[in-house]
């Protein structure tokens, strides 16, 4: 019987302050955002020579997030694929796009967020 150890890097709390939101009342005054993903991988299929790197992870996440797009479910999407397309032997990888006290005028929270996965 063969073993499969599989393994996980990560990105926890990446901070933002971006006009980013479906809204227009959102594009008035920058948001807060935290973002962390990860990226799950079988140790046995990569090379000894390869490695995942967290700050590439990093500038992925960086990279897609400045991006003139307000829909967070875009953002998260298009993350995920740049991530698996980076990392062709990823098995998957996680995304959480949390923006920090929405302006809701009837609501008080102290977040709203996203939260995909993709697998190969």
């Amino acid at each position: 019987m063969s073993s499969h150890t599989k393994g996980k890097i990560g990105v926890k709390n990446i901070e933002f302050h971006l006009r980013k939101g479906l809204y227009p009342s959102e594009l008035l005054v920058e948001n807060h955002f935290r973002v962390s993903a990860d990226v799950c991988y079988d140790v046995n299929e990569i090379n000894k020579d390869t490695y995942l790197n967290y700050e590439r992870l990093a500038e992925i996440i960086h990279i897609e997030m400045h991006k003139d797009i307000n829909l967070l479910e875009t953002v998260a999407e298009n993350c995920l694929k740049n991530i698996m397309q980076e990392w062709p032997f990823a098995i998957s990888s996680s995304i959480v796009i949390e923006k920090l006290h929405p302006a809701f005028s009837n609501f008080n929270m102290e977040a709203v967020l996203i939260d995909m996965q993709m697998t190969r």
